[in-house]
């Protein structure tokens, strides 16, 4: 395997970029969707949106593991240059915490439902294999980490955009450009 990239780039590369929209969107709706789930009847309806939430978390997972990848061998650039010491600091934290999330959410939730003593169809492919012996008082505890981790989640996003909103509308710098996919040149 070819070592990783040991200066930084200058700019996000596409398969970043993409990779950041993508489970962006993916994210924005697992979190909502997750706490609607209890709120609907029991029955077909619930059971059928439990397994969407579940196949989209282990995609997550997989694509996760996919951007960690792209970032270890492309890198990332530096913060930029229009940060605060203060925001360059948050910046770096936030994100830190969120890439924690995003694989750690996934994980718990597929844990939880091992411990259930349930398994996760991936979209008709096929099964996904039990991580744990069925536990049913595990599996609260961990759907309970599921559910913490759901709301910090959701609690570091709205930093994030905040923080984004913040860089277009009041400094008018770099910030969102620099994660934006680029227009094809003629």
């Amino acid at each position: 395997m070819d070592k990783p990239q040991t200066t930084l780039p200058q700019r996000y590369g596409s398969a970043a970029k993409w990779l950041h929209w993508i489970m962006a969107a993916l994210i924005l709706a697992q979190i909502p969707a997750g706490v609607a789930l209890n709120r609907v009847a029991p029955g077909p309806t619930q059971n059928r949106l439990y397994g969407l939430h579940e196949e989209f978390g282990f995609l997550l997972l997989l694509l996760a593991i996919l951007r960690l990848t792209v970032r270890w061998r492309q890198g990332a650039p530096a913060p930029s240059a229009s940060l605060t010491a203060f925001e360059r600091h948050a910046s770096i934290w936030t994100h830190r915490a969120l890439y924690f999330l995003i694989v750690a959410m996934p994980i718990l939730g597929w844990l939880a439902i091992s411990a259930y003593g349930a398994r996760i169809d991936f979209f008709g492919i096929g099964s996904l294999p039990s991580l744990l012996p069925k536990n049913e008082p595990l599996s609260k505890v961990l759907f309970t980490l599921h559910t913490i981790g759901g709301f910090a989640m959701a609690a570091l996003l709205l930093l994030h955009i905040g923080a984004t909103f913040y860089h277009v509308l009041i400094r008018h710098d770099d910030v969102l450009a620099r994660i934006l996919p680029q227009k094809r040149q003629a």
